[in-house]
C-alpha cells in the first residue's frame, strides 16, 4: 500500500509536493485560459441587430436585410426572431413555401414568450389566412403568460375563421378576465349563428337555441336594471328578437318590444313594422289589422309590406266581405295619396287574392254559381291594371309591376280574358291621363309587349315574327330620338324578343340557316346603338357572337364594367371562350381581378367579423357574411378560373419542363390542393355556382324553348359546368402525372377524360361542329400519344419485338390523325366567300390550347429521359408537327394580312346573309362594325394560334439538332 499523502499546507515549493502542487496548478492554470478565451470570444459577439434589420425590411431594401440576416444566423442561430425575419424575407420575395415552414417551425417548437415573435407571425399569417395556425401560436403562448391579450387574440382568431364551435368557452374565459359586457354577448350569440348557419338538424338547431337565448334574455335584464342602455345597441335587441322568432317564442318577442325594451330607447329600426310582424304570426289578427292601417295612414302610404299584411290578414281572418272593407280603405289612401304606387298594386293584388281563393272554393261548391263570379272579380282584376297602366304606363317600371300579374296561370288559361286585356289596351292611349307624345309613345311600347308576353305564354309561337318586331322597334326608336342616352328605353324588350326568335329559328334549323344568326346579331347591334349601355343587351351580344366562334372582346372594355362581385358571378359568360380563343389580355385580366376579388373578399369576411366585434356592433350581418364565405368557399366559377390560369401556364411553358414543374407544383402548397382535383360528383354537386341567373331574359313561346335559348346563349346549366370544370381538371391531373412518370394514375385519368371529353363536346356544340368533329376526331392525337408514353414508360413488361410492334402502331395511328385534322382543316377553314370558318378556327384553337401541349410535354418528358430513341419514326412525327404549322397554316393566315379586303369580304358576307333585315334602316355602321368585330376576333385567334405553334415548332427543331 502506498504510503498516504502529508497534507502540507505550507509545502508548495519544496520536494515532492511542491512538484505536485506545481503540477496541479498547471494543469488549473491551462483549464482557466480556455475558459477565459472561450469567454472572451462569447464577448465578442455582438447584440443582433433587430432594429436595423427591421429598419431594411421598412424601406424594402430586402438585399441589405439578406446580408444582415445571414450575419445573425450565424451570430445567434438559436433565436426565433432571427428565424422569423429569414421567413419574412421569404415571404417579401413571394416564396411563400419557404416562409410558411419556418414560421410554422418558430410557431411550433420557438420562444413565444417575446410579443416580438407574436407579432412577427401575425405579420404573415394574417395575410395569408393561416388563422388557425395563429390561434395555435397565441394558445401556446397564453399556457405560458396566461396574459390576457393573447386570450383576446385567440377569440380574434375564432372570429376570422369563422369557428363558432369553441367561441362560447372563449368568450366566457375572456368576460371574466375583462369584464367586458361584448364577450358576455357573444358566448350565446355564437350560438345562435351557428344555429342559423350550419347545417344540422332542426333537433339540434331548438338544442342551442334552448341554451342562448335564456342567456341572452338574462343579460338583457341585467342591462336595463343596471340603466346601460349605450351597450343596449339596436343589433343585440335584433339578435334576441331574431331569435325568439326562429324558436316561435312570439308572446315574449312581442313582449321584448312593446314593454321590456323602454321606449326612451331610440333605436332606428321600425318597432312598427316588427310589431306588425309578430302580431300576424302570434295570430292577433285585429291588432295586425290595425297596425297595418296606421302604419299606411300615418307612418308610410307607399308601404306595400304593410298593405299586403292587411290583404292577407283580412282574408284570413274570414271576414263576410273582405272586398268591400279593403277597397273603402284602398280608395281612401288613393284619394289622399295619389302619386304613390302601392295602393294601386294593393288594390289588383286584392282582387288576385279573391280570384285564387275562388278557383279554390269552386272545387268544392256550385261550379255555376262561382263561374259568374270569378268573372266578375276576373273583370274588376282587369280593370285594375288597365288603370294601373293609365296611371304609371309612362314609368319602365310600370311593365315590370304589370307583367308580374299577367304572369299568374288563372290568366293564361283563360281566353277570354286575353281578348278583352288586348282590346282594352288598344285604346289606352286614348284614355291616357297623359297628353305628353312621349308618355303616350311610351304607354304604347308597354302595352305592346304586355300583348306579345301573354301571345308568348299562351304558347303561340312567335318564331316568324322576329322580323315584324324590328321594324316595330325601329319605328318606336324614331319617338324616342331625343331621350338621353339611358340604359333603357320603352321599347327595348321589343328588340330583345325579336331578337330571341330569330335564334331560335336558327337553332330548330339544326344551325344551318346562318342567315338566322346574323338577323339575331343585327338586331342587337341596333338596340345597343339606340341604348348604348344595355346590360342585356351587351351580354346577349357576347353569346350571338359565341356560336360564330367570335369572341366581342371590345364590349368588356367599353360598354361593360366588370364590377368587384361580377369576377365571382358573370365572369363565366365569357372567360371559357376567350380562353379558348386565345384572348391572352381579357384573360390574364380577368383572373388577376378574379384572384384579387376571391383572396380579398375572404379575408374580408373574417376581418369584418372581426371588426363587427370589435368596433360596429353590426351583428345582423355576421350570418349573411358567413353564407356568402360559404359560397365563396365552394364557388365553382373560382375553380374554373384558377384551372385556366393553370392551362394557361401549361400552354406556355409546355417546352420548358422545369419552369412547368415550378409552376404546376406549387399546387402542392395550396391549402386546398385536393379539392382542386377532386372529381366525385359529390364534390360538384356542392359547388355553389353564383351566377346571376336573372341578366338575361328568355321568351320563348313555352319551357322548352326558354330552356332552348338558355342553354344556348347563357352557356349551358350547371350540369354543363361541372362537366367543363371535370374535363379540365381531369387534363391537368394528368399533365402531373406525366411529369410524375406515373402510368397507373395516367391509365386511370385516360379512360375516364375520354369519356367526360365526348360528353362535354357534344353537349356544348351546333351541329355543324359536330360534323367536323366526327370527321376529324380532334382529341384522337391526344389518347394515342399518352397511350404510347405509357407503353414505352413500361417497355420492361413485355418482349421487345412485341413492344416495338405496339408503338409502330400507335406511331401509325398518331400519324394518320394528325393528317386527318390537317385535311379536315384544308377542306373547311375557308368559306366559300373567302372569309374563315370561325367555328373551324374555334376548333382549332382548341386543339392548340388543350391537346398540343400535352403532345409537347410528353415529347419533352421522353427526350428528359433519353427515351426518344424508342420511337424509331420520331422525325417523321417532328417534321409532320411543323410541316404543317409552318408552312400550309400560314397560306390561310395570309388571307387576313390584306386587313382592307378581309374586312370587306367580310362586310360582304354580313351583307348577303342579313339581307332581309339590314335594308330596313340605315345599317351601314353596324355592317362595319360587325365586320371590324369579326376580322380582329379572327386575327387574334389565329395570330395565337401561329404563335404558340411556332413557338413548339422552334423547340421540336432544337430536339432533332441535339439528337
Amino acid at each position: 500500500m502506498p504510503p498516504k499523502r502529508k497534507s502540507n499546507k505550507k509545502g508548495k515549493g519544496k520536494g515532492k509536493g511542491r512538484g505536485r502542487g506545481r503540477g496541479k496548478g498547471k494543469g488549473k492554470q491551462k483549464n482557466n485560459k480556455k475558459q477565459n478565451q472561450q469567454k472572451k470570444n462569447k464577448k465578442k459577439v455582438p447584440p443582433p441587430k433587430i432594429d436595423q434589420i427591421i429598419n431594411e425590411f421598412n424601406k424594402f431594401n430586402f438585399e441589405k436585410a439578406d446580408k444582415l440576416i445571414k450575419i445573425e444566423e450565424t451570430n445567434h442561430p438559436e433565436l426565433s426572431l432571427i428565424k422569423l425575419f429569414r421567413g419574412l424575407w421569404h415571404y417579401r420575395n413571394k416564396r411563400i413555401r419557404e416562409a410558411l415552414r419556418i414560421y410554422d417551425d418558430v410557431a411550433t417548437k420557438g420562444n413565444l414568450k417575446e410579443e416580438l415573435v407574436l407579432t412577427y407571425l401575425h405579420y404573415v399569417y394574417e395575410p395569408l389566412k393561416e388563422y388557425a395556425k395563429l390561434r395555435k401560436a397565441y394558445e401556446k403562448a397564453f399556457a405560458e403568460s396566461n396574459n390576457t391579450r393573447h386570450l383576446q387574440q385567440i377569440f380574434d382568431c375564432y372570429l376570422k375563421e369563422l369557428n363558432f364551435d369553441n367561441l362560447p368557452k372563449i368568450s366566457d374565459q375572456c368576460y371574466k378576465k375583462t369584464k367586458n359586457g361584448d364577450y358576455l354577448f357573444w358566448s350565446p350569440f355564437s350560438m345562435l349563428i351557428n344555429e342559423q348557419t350550419k347545417e344540422i338538424s332542426e333537433e339540434e338547431k331548438k338544442k342551442l337555441r334552448k341554451v342562448a337565448l335564456p342567456r341572452l334574455e338574462k343579460i338583457l335584464n341585467e342591462t336595463i336594471q343596471k340603466k346601460q342602455l349605450l351597450f343596449l345597441s339596436e343589433e343585440f335587441v335584433q339578435v334576441y328578437l331574431q331569435g325568439l322568432i326562429r324558436d316561435q317564442q312570439y308572446t315574449k318577442a312581442l313582449q321584448l318590444i312593446e314593454k321590456t325594451v323602454p321606449r326612451k330607447f331610440k333605436i332606428t329600426w321600425e318597432r312598427d313594422q316588427q310589431l306588425l310582424e309578430l302580431y300576424y304570426l302570434s295570430g292577433n289578427y285585429e291588432k295586425t289589422i290595425k297596425m297595418a292601417q296606421y302604419i299606411i295612414l300615418i307612418k308610410d302610404p307607399d308601404n306595400l309590406v304593410a298593405f299586403r299584411s292587411l290583404i292577407k290578414t283580412v282574408f284570413e281572418t274570414n271576414k263576410k266581405n273582405p272586398i268591400e272593407f279593403l277597397m273603402k280603405f284602398i280608395k281612401q289612401i288613393q284619394k289622399k295619396f295619389p302619386k304613390n304606387r302601392a295602393s294601386f298594386i294593393a288594390t289588383i293584388e286584392t282582387y288576385q287574392k279573391k280570384i285564387e281563393l275562388i278557383i279554390t272554393q269552386t272545387k268544392e261548391e256550385n261550379e255555376n254559381e262561382k263561374g259568374n263570379e270569378l268573372e266578375e272579380y276576373l273583370n274588376y282584376y282587369l280593370e285594375s291594371i288597365i288603370h294601373y297602366l293609365k296611371t304609371w304606363g309612362n314609368k319602365i317600371c310600370c311593365f315590370r309591376d304589370v307583367d308580374g300579374y299577367l304572369k299568374k296561370d288563372f290568366i293564361i288559361q283563360n281566353e277570354e280574358f286575353k281578348k278583352k286585356f288586348s282590346q282594352s289596351i288598344q285604346f289606352l292611349n286614348k284614355e291616357s291621363l297623359f297628353k305628353n307624345e312621349e308618355d303616350l309613345e311610351s304607354i304604347r311600347c308597354v302595352k305592346r309587349t304586355l300583348g306579345l308576353k301573354l301571345k308568348l305564354r299562351s304558347g303561340v309561337s312567335l318564331i316568324d315574327s322576329g322580323l315584324e318586331l324590328f321594324k316595330e322597334y325601329c319605328n318606336d326608336c324614331v319617338q324616342f330620338r331625343n331621350l338621353e342616352s339611358t340604359e333603357r328605353r320603352p321599347c327595348d324588350d321589343l328588340i330583345l324578343i325579336g331578337s330571341q326568335q330569330f335564334l331560335l329559328k336558327y337553332i330548330k334549323s339544326g344551325y344551318s340557316n346562318e342567315s338566322d344568326l346574323y338577323c339575331s346579331l343585327i338586331a342587337m347591334h341596333k338596340g345597343l346603338e339606340e341604348s348604348p349601355y344595355h346590360f342585356q343587351f351587351c351580354l346577349q351580344l357576347v353569346r350571338l357572337y359565341k356560336l360564330m366562334g367570335v369572341m366581342h372582346h371590345d364590349i368588356f372594355e367599353d360598354k361593360v364594367e366588370i364590377k368587384h362581385i361580377y369576377y365571382d358571378s358573370m365572369t363565366h359568360v365569357f372567360v371559357e371562350d376567350a380562353f379558348d380563343l386565345g384572348f391572352v389580355k381579357l384573360v390574364d385580366d380577368t383572373i388577376e381581378g378574379a384572384r384579387k376579388f376571391h383572396s380579398s373578399a375572404r379575408v374580408d369576411v373574417g376581418s369584418s367579423v372581426s371588426n363587427i366585434a370589435q368596433q360596429t356592433r353590426k351583428y345582423s350581418m355576421v350570418a349573411g357574411l358567413i353564407e356568402f364565405a360559404k359560397k365563396l368557399e365552394k364557388s365553382a366559377q373560382f375553380e374554373s378560373i384558377v384551372l385556366i390560369d393553370y392551362m394557361k401556364k401549361v400552354s406556355q411553358l409546355a417546352t420548358d419542363l422545369n419552369k412547368l414543374k415550378m409552376s404546376l407544383f406549387i399546387l402542392e402548397d395550396v391549402n386546398d390542393r385536393e379539392k382542386m382535383f377532386e372529381t366525385s360528383e359529390g364534390h360538384f354537386n356542392s359547388l355553389s355556382h353564383n351566377y346571376d341567373m336573372d341578366v338575361l331574359r328568355f321568351w320563348g313561346s313555352n319551357t322548352d324553348e326558354n330552356k332552348l335559348l338558355n342553354e344556348t346563349l347563357y352557356g349551358k346549366n350547371n350540369v354543363y359546368k361541372n362537366i367543363y370544370l371535370k374535363r379540365e381538371k381531369l387534363i391537368l391531373s394528368m399533365i402531373l402525372e406525366i411529369i410524375k412518370l406515373n402510368t397507373t394514375k395516367i391509365k386511370l385519368i385516360i379512360q375516364d377524360l375520354k369519356e367526360n371529353t365526348l360528353k362535354l363536346f357534344l353537349s356544348e356544340s351546333d351541329d355543324e361542329e359536330k360534323k367536323i368533329y366526327n370527321e376529324s376526331n380532334i382529341w384522337n392525337p391526344l389518347w394515342q400519344i399518352v397511350d404510347l408514353f405509357v407503353l414505352i414508360m413500361e417497355n420492361d413488361k413485355e418482349s421487345k419485338e412485341e413492344n416495338g410492334k405496339k408503338i409502330t402502331l400507335l406511331i401509325n395511328n398518331f400519324k394518320d390523325s394528325l393528317n386527318n385534322i390537317y385535311q379536315i382543316i384544308k377542306s373547311h377553314l375557308l368559306n366559300t366567300d373567302k372569309t374563315l370558318n370561325t367555328k373551324l378556327l374555334n376548333l382549332i384553337s382548341t386543339f392548340v390550347n388543350k391537346i398540343f401541349p400535352i403532345i409537347m410535354i410528353i415529347l419533352n418528358v421522353l427526350y428528359s429521359k433519353k427515351l426518344l430513341s424508342k420511337i424509331s419514326q420520331f422525325n417523321e412525327i417532328v417534321n409532320l408537327l411543323i410541316t404543317f404549322w409552318n408552312e400550309d397554316f400560314i397560306l390561310y393566315s395570309e388571307t387576313m394580312q390584306n386587313k382592307k379586303q378581309s374586312q370587306s369580304n367580310i362586310a360582304n358576307r354580313i351583307s348577303l346573309l342579313a339581307k332581309p333585315i339590314i335594308t330596313l334602316f340605315d345599317s351601314d355602321k353596324v355592317i362595319e362594325n360587325m365586320s371590324n368585330i369579326i376580322y380582329d376576333s379572327q386575327n387574334i385567334t389565329l395570330n395565337y394560334i401561329l404563335k404558340q405553334t411556332s413557338a413548339y415548332a422552334l423547340y421540336l427543331k432544337k430536339i432533332i439538332k441535339q439528337l
